[in-house]
């Protein structure tokens, strides 16, 4: 029986990848799995996925090396997303110098192919043969491959670059649609690396020159089960949360959060827009951010919050789990939604999949400049992708978030040639195959 070590550093990677059947498939197959996650979400992580899987908890706190790597890989790309996160960090903080050298380095050399060949080299000359962090696991469980569920993670890298020095084969994986234009370059080159369609692929060969014969598509596993009906209905859903009148409509509202929005007074904006609909309002709070939301007076909604995240004593809210209630929540969510309003989230692709349309907030609270305001995220290469589908419905004022929130409840049609373009192209393939198609990829490395 050989074993396969699977990473999980990242709050959504359980989601995405340990809640599917993903680790059925490879244990069926006689792979013996060891789950690498922190330290502090080790009892989480046995509890959930213990038996038989393995979990190892990591004990670690990022170097200077790391940050130094870290800061390294995002001023080798030259993507627009990275340029406006640059320029809205130095329009809050005036630091000219960190701005400069944040931009710069990528039009010198940085981000040509020379440029990612010495990050690359440089990293391995780090992180290789001194790197002891893994090095206790890999002696006592002798993995015979190893799968990266985050490539852009410090951790990851440093457990791909451990199982480079040993000869291991390796399997990496992009964890977002939005990770290749914001979160810097790929530092490590895997032996085989996964992707969810087309476009991260391209982003893959043109702006990480990784090898096409490389990169394998495989869909997004986690989105699989929208293929199908929820097994609760949608009257017993809606008295689940404790709704009085199942017969009216039903608006999810999955607000911005305060990590994207200085002091955020758009999410209270907008639901106080919602309150004056006479229909139900689900208020699906993010699992890894605070809202801060005030009372609401004389609201013809009824307004009902739905809690998410699995939290950990001691930690920021950032690092909280999705656990498989919350995700089953979601799904059933905008199963059962008429309309979905957000800003720049991924529930809009997960709303288009069960055919439901969303509203996405495209103005601000208060007059606010580009580089401080909502509309700056909307510019970003993954949510353009988005935008020049027409798939994604885009509100520029609060009197178009009324309009186009009436005209969905009055229409569920409206829009869904459009949708059905985005989907096609954000999900690779709409068979709930992507879960079986990654555990193929999975085995197939590890029988070579």
């Amino acid at each position: 029986m050989k074993t396969i070590f699977i990473s999980s550093f990242h709050g959504l990677i359980a989601r995405n990848i340990l809640l599917t059947p993903v680790l059925k498939m490879l244990q069926e197959a006689e792979a013996k799995v060891v789950i690498l996650a922190p330290a502090f979400k080790k009892d989480y992580f046995a509890k959930t996925f213990g038996a038989p899987a393995k979990v190892v908890g990591i004990k670690h706190k990022l170097l200077a090396t790391d940050l130094f790597f870290r800061h390294w890989a995002l001023v080798a790309s030259k993507t627009r997303g990275l340029y406006i996160k640059h320029r809205s960090k130095f329009f809050q903080d005036g630091k000219l110098f960190s701005f400069l050298a944040a931009v710069l380095p990528a039009r010198f050399g940085a981000a040509s192919r020379f440029g990612f060949w010495l990050l690359r080299f440089g990293d391995r000359l780090f992180f290789g043969k001194r790197n002891g962090l893994f090095s206790d696991w890999f002696d006592k469980y002798q993995p015979a491959l190893v799968f990266a569920t985050d490539i852009q993670n410090e951790l990851d890298v440093r457990l791909l670059e451990e199982a480079k020095q040993r000869g291991i084969k390796t399997v990496g994986m992009v964890r977002s649609w939005d990770n290749l234009s914001t979160k810097g370059a790929i530092r490590f080159v895997p032996d085989i690396l996964i992707v969810h369609n087309e476009i991260i692929k391209n982003e893959a060969v043109s702006w990480n020159f990784i090898e096409d014969k490389k990169i394998k598509i495989v869909g997004v596993p986690h989105h699989d089960r929208y293929q199908k009906a929820p097994s609760v209905s949608r009257e017993d859903f809606l008295k689940n949360f404790g709704f009085e009148n199942p017969n009216q409509k039903l608006i999810l509202f999955a607000p911005i959060g305060n990590r994207y929005i200085r002091h955020n007074t758009l999410d209270q904006k907008v639901l106080e827009i919602l309150s004056k609909f006479a229909a139900n309002v689900l208020v699906r709070l993010p699992p890894g951010d605070r809202v801060d939301f005030k009372e609401i007076k004389n609201s013809r909604a009824q307004i009902i919050f739905d809690q998410t995240g699995v939290g950990f004593e001691g930690e920021d809210v950032k690092l909280n789990e999705v656990g498989e209630e919350d995700d089953l929540r979601l799904w059933h969510s905008v199963h059962y939604a008429d309309v979905i309003v957000t800003g720049q989230s991924t529930i809009v692709l997960d709303a288009a999949l069960c055919g439901k349309g969303s509203v996405i907030i495209d103005f601000d609270d208060e007059r606010r400049p580009y580089w401080d305001s909502i509309r700056r995220y909307y510019d970003y290469e993954y949510y353009q992708n988005l935008v020049k589908t027409g798939g994604a419905t885009m509100a520029k004022s609060p009197a178009e978030l009324v309009a186009f929130v009436k005209k969905y409840l009055a229409d569920s049609s409206y829009n869904s040639a459009a949708r059905q373009r985005m989907i096609l192209e954000q999900e690779y393939r709409l068979d709930g195959n992507s879960t079986e198609r990654l555990a193929e990829v999975l085995l197939a490395e590890l029988k070579k």
